[in-house]
């Protein structure tokens, strides 16, 4: 009894690792920024494999971190929503815009407000 319970929540837990999507991934400075959905509605930002940030959504989610690149820190922030294409985001590196997914977007941020001519 004990062994097959055993091996029900060893594949309960195998069957886990399955249950998130990567939807999209860039490549900045050799670093590996990814985003993944849960079929919950969780979305999850991994730097490098490493899971950063999660959150719940549904429309898009607000996303920071910090990480350290060549031993000092670094902040990103990203912007996940919907454009003509699916899922698409906005992602700043220290306030810098590095990539640009979403057409409008007003990104309040602690270095400066962005704001894009489309808004």
């Amino acid at each position: 009894m004990i062994i097959s319970l055993l091996r029900i929540k060893s594949r309960i837990s195998q069957s886990h690792k399955f249950t998130t999507m990567k939807l999209f991934s860039i490549f900045h400075d050799g670093n590996e920024i990814s985003l993944h959905n849960s079929i919950w509605g969780v979305e999850s930002i991994r730097y490098n494999g490493r899971k950063m940030s999660s959150e719940f959504s549904f429309w898009g989610a607000f996303h920071q971190f910090m990480v350290y690149e060549n031993e000092k820190e670094v902040d990103y922030e990203v912007r996940v929503g919907f454009n003509c294409y699916g899922v698409s985001a906005n992602i700043w590196r220290n306030g810098e815009l590095i990539m640009k997914g979403l057409n409008s977007y007003v990104h309040k941020s602690r270095y400066r407000k962005h704001q894009s001519d489309f808004v």
